[in-house]
């Protein structure tokens, strides 16, 4: 589905949701996966009808992070689906404070800021 008409612009009717607001965050072994929201939802009022993004990190290498963003997970799987090598002995660190939340591989990290100022940042030496 092309939604810009190549020139950064977006067709007329076609709206864009945007992760703006970070709902929860939890580490899964190797994994810091954020549930984003387009507004803020911390009231149960405020969570019906707002969409929720998840967003994967992880670090198959050191040095190196991956990002895998979702929005709708309930579908069929039909590829392409590529081998990609995991390896598991490198040192990871996640941080997840008041202010941000964060995965460390080697000299790479991801830095996502939490509250008003929605940020999502690679930062090396960071």
């Amino acid at each position: 589905m092309k939604i810009s008409d190549g020139n950064w612009l977006i067709h007329e009717g076609l709206n864009l949701i945007h992760p703006l607001y970070v709902f929860e965050v939890e580490q899964h072994a190797r994994e810091m996966v954020i549930y984003a929201a387009p507004r803020e939802a911390s009231a149960r009022s405020a969570q019906l009808d707002t969409p929720l993004f998840t967003l994967r990190f992880f670090s198959p290498q050191e040095g190196v992070i991956g990002v895998r963003i979702a929005h709708f997970t309930g579908r069929i799987e039909r590829g392409p689906h590529y081998p990609l090598y995991h390896a598991t002995e490198h040192a990871i660190r996640m941080e997840n404070t008041d202010d941000y939340a964060a995965l460390y591989s080697g000299d790479l990290s991801v830095r996502v800021t939490k509250g008003e100022n929605w940020a999502l940042d690679f930062l090396r030496h960071g």
